[in-house]
């Protein structure tokens, strides 16, 4: 069992060195990122996480205060960023729970923090997002990165909260 886990250990190693070297390689073919309002680039993405996630059946609770900041963003990072937040919600989140989405903000960032409660009996499994490999949120943390954001995670009890926090320029 101890090799098995040292080997498993060894392809999570592996795994997160490739995705880095792609992200970069990614991020020196990418001519210019997307400067723009907060709101200009973020309206229409959280429009359609917000559509998506009342399709799947998902009560939604939003408090957007689109602050006028500027920030600079990839496109193609926005929406992979959205989906690993979306496959999240889909696995982990209480269906009985309103998914509470909103604008978050402080001197230097701006950004929108997703919050749901993740049922009991998720919360018994290994599979629980602060429990499983963290794969999805560690790239979402490096996309963020990348373009000088954060990605902050709560994760206790019963909550379950992750923010993307974009960079005023």
């Amino acid at each position: 069992i101890d090799r098995i886990n040292d080997k498993l250990e060894q392809i999570r190693t592996l795994t997160d060195t490739i995705f880095e070297y792609s992200l970069e390689k990614v991020a020196r073919d990418q001519q210019a990122s997307l400067k723009g309002g907060f709101r200009d680039i973020m309206y229409d993405v959280i429009s359609e996480v917000v559509e998506c996630l009342g399709q799947r059946g998902f009560e939604v609770s939003s408090d957007m205060n689109w602050e006028n900041s500027e920030i600079s963003v990839y496109r193609e990072d926005i929406d992979r960023i959205m989906n690993n937040i979306l496959s999240n919600i889909f696995k982990y989140a209480d269906e009985n729970r309103p998914v509470n989405v909103r604008t978050v903000s402080d001197e230097s960032y701006v950004g929108v923090m997703f919050e749901n409660r993740i049922p009991v009996l998720e919360r018994e499994r290994s599979e629980s997002p602060e429990k499983g490999s963290r794969i999805g949120i560690n790239n979402v943390m490096n996309m963020m990165e990348r373009t000088g954001g954060r990605c902050e995670v709560i994760s206790e009890d019963d909550r379950f909260a992750i923010s993307i926090l974009f960079k005023k320029l």
